[in-house]
């Protein structure tokens, strides 16, 4: 055993050191294919040694359909509802769309890398069954690696594109990588792989898709290994045929606890994505003393703007900033309406007109101090 985990521990720092050289010699290198051969060609290596030295275990456990079904019945719900989302907010073509040529230089690449990298982690892991240290360790590693496959430097040249990086990247990767370790020490290799196609290669498979924006679709990344992993854990605890008290336990902590907040969650991001009639924004100024302070939060009706009325608070886009102010005058010109705004703690109009494109909609609603996070979040990223 000891001799296995220093093996181990070998393919574990060569696998370090390949990633610090890959950061230093490729973040600033843009071409996609180019990035996944090298890493491919790179894990093949080291998966030969790895095979010979550790030996590799024929992958029969009897659980791994109910997994796979497990996964599927999941992505087949994500793409029902994200279907549902696309007949309210509209479709738009992917990036292969009916071109054979670039789904197959990029559906091609990906395949052979998440085959390669599930081989080598199944390896390894069934290597280190009992020592769970040297999965987690194997897990870190895996995550780096697929972030810098993701990563170029050249292009996360501020603290803004950093943070949509990190958001719709990164924390997707995070729980992808978790799952599939999860995943490969309970069920096996196959149910790993499987979750990595369906997770990865859906986007050459539709021609078109819903236009779901960045931060929706990177949360729904998250969620859906949360959802496997629940329903995985669920079904390991029934197999091992816990006594009945151990079974309520388990079923307050993952059934009682966690469907709310799941609920809460989806229920927060759609709000704060817009793609329905209400949304949830931030203020991040005091112009509206007393109605509501900055690092509140107001829920806004995008209804009709024709009927806003005077005295109605508008929130609005103009130059790139959102504005909540108070309607002070309407005016109606050849079927157009246009608006005349001011803050209640401010001394003068605001100078300029709000046409009907401007307005997102009305405040129905002030939410105190949950908006803070929002706007700490926006002025760390103005500081350059």
């Amino acid at each position: 055993m000891k001799v296995r985990l220093k093996r181990i521990y070998i393919f574990e720092i060569a696998l370090l050191i390949f990633e610090i050289l890959y950061f230093l010699l490729m973040s600033n290198y843009n071409n996609p294919i180019g990035r996944s051969f090298v890493i491919v060609c790179f894990l093949g290596i080291l998966l030969v040694p790895a095979i010979y030295f550790l030996g590799y275990k024929k992958d029969n456990s009897f659980d791994r359909e109910t997994a796979i079904k497990i996964e599927i019945s999941v992505f087949v719900g994500f793409f029902f509802i994200c279907f549902l989302l696309g007949i309210l907010i509209g479709f738009s073509k992917t990036a292969f769309s009916f071109d054979v040529d670039k789904i197959l230089n990029g559906f091609i690449p990906v395949l052979i890398f998440l085959v390669v990298e599930e081989v080598f982690r199944y390896t390894l892991i069934k290597s280190a069954y009992i020592n769970k240290s040297e999965i987690v360790i194997l897990t870190i590693l895996l995550i780096i690696l697929n972030v810098l496959l993701e990563m170029n430097i050249g292009f996360l040249d501020n603290k803004f594109r950093w943070f949509i990086f990190i958001s719709i990247t990164i924390f997707p990767i995070i729980a992808q990588e978790l799952l599939c370790s999860y995943v490969t020490y309970n069920f096996g290799l196959l149910p790993s792989l499987v979750f990595k196609v369906l997770a990865k290669c859906y986007i050459y498979i539709f021609p078109f898709f819903p236009n779901l924006n960045d931060y929706l679709y990177g949360t729904m990344h998250i969620l859906i290994p949360f959802v496997i992993y629940l329903a995985d854990r669920k079904y390991i605890v029934k197999i091992n045929r816990l006594d009945r008290r151990r079974g309520k336990e388990n079923r307050f902590s993952t059934g009682f606890m966690t469907r709310p907040l799941i609920i809460v969650l989806i229920a927060l991001i759609i709000l704060v994505s817009g793609i329905f009639r209400y949304q949830l924004i931030a203020i991040a100024s005091n112009s509206m003393i007393p109605v509501y302070y900055k690092g509140d939060a107001v829920l806004v009706d995008k209804k009709n703007p024709k009927d806003t009325l005077v005295g109605e608070i508008l929130i609005y886009q103009k130059s790139g900033k959102i504005i909540a102010h108070r309607v002070v005058k309407k005016v109606e010109y050849e079927e157009q309406v246009f608006f005349y705004t001011k803050g209640d703690a401010n001394n003068n109009e605001d100078s300029y007109l709000i046409e009907e494109e401007d307005i997102i909609g009305k405040v129905v609603y002030v939410c105190k101090y949950i908006g803070w996070p929002t706007v700490w979040f926006n002025e760390f990223l103005r500081k350059e």
